[in-house]
């Protein structure tokens, strides 16, 4: 019988046949204890969310800033030409149900003759297909959408997560265009829910759609979005309507740089 013997980690048999290969003893695994893993784990979360945190300090202001530099820029496109900066003459006007509005007046004269407001879609019926939209409204004394004489409309979209190439269209000429009657006429809204032009021909606030009364063209493949746009603005001239509101509105009170004053705004109740 042959003896087996091993050497260098091979096993040698007497004759000195190789029989197999052992290798070298595997070295064992070095298990952490929990406790640093948690340790590791929290440290890095704490860093990260000091740097999130620190990041946000730094450009919070800013990007409030560069916001509120947009909608100022935004006002003066959705209304007329106007003898004052409606930028510095702006008043906070108290709404029926609850919440405030923030107007930018556009002065003839020392007298209002239009107002620009932002509402959103938080209050719709009719939801957006993406997200909240903000639409940006100009409204003339007479209650009625402020138009340009180069044919733009006092409406424009300030905030949206509609689907690109669908509902992202609501930001167009086009369909921004339903706003105005085909006389280049603002729209308004009647005691009846309705828009009516000079002459007039009334159609209802709602899109072709779901009634052939309408006067909205929805956009192709985004009626949601066409429709949620259109229950905003809608609701833009709900308010106005209000008397109380109007009033507040249209309030010859001077406020800010449009009276020669200081930046204040006043705060009027339309309750």
């Amino acid at each position: 019988m042959s003896e087996i013997v091993q050497t260098n980690g091979d096993e040698v048999s007497q004759d000195g046949g190789t029989l197999n290969h052992v290798g070298p003893k595997a070295p064992e695994a070095v298990v952490q204890p929990r406790w640093k893993l948690i340790v590791v784990l929290t440290g890095v979360c704490l860093v990260a969310g000091v740097a999130l945190a620190g990041g946000h300090m730094l450009t919070h202001d800013r990007i409030l800033k560069a916001r509120h530099e947009f909608k100022l820029l935004s006002v003066k496109k959705v209304l007329p030409t106007c003898d004052n900066d409606p930028g510095g003459d702006h008043v906070e006007v108290a709404l029926p149900g609850g919440g405030t509005l923030t107007a930018f007046r556009c002065r003839h004269g020392g007298k209002v003759a239009a107002v620009a407001y932002s509402l959103d879609s938080k209050k719709n019926k009719h939801s957006p297909y993406g997200g909240v939209i903000e639409v940006l409204v100009g409204v003339t004394r007479k209650g009625r959408i402020v138009t340009r004489k180069d044919g733009r409309v006092g409406v424009l979209i300030l905030q949206h997560s509609e689907t690109p190439g669908l509902g992202a269209r609501i930001e167009g000429k086009k369909f921004r265009g339903n706003f105005m009657d085909a006389h280049h006429l603002g729209r308004n809204l009647t005691a009846q829910d309705m828009s009516c032009d000079q002459a007039g021909h009334c159609a209802k606030w709602v899109v072709r759609k779901d009634d052939p009364k309408g006067f909205v063209d929805a956009i192709s493949g985004a009626t949601i979005s066409s429709r949620a746009t259109t229950e905003v603005v809608h609701r833009a001239l709900a308010y106005f309507n209000d008397q109380k509101v109007r009033q507040a509105l249209l309030s010859t009170r001077p406020t800010a740089s449009g009276a020669g004053g200081d930046a204040r705004s006043v705060r009027e109740v339309g309750r």
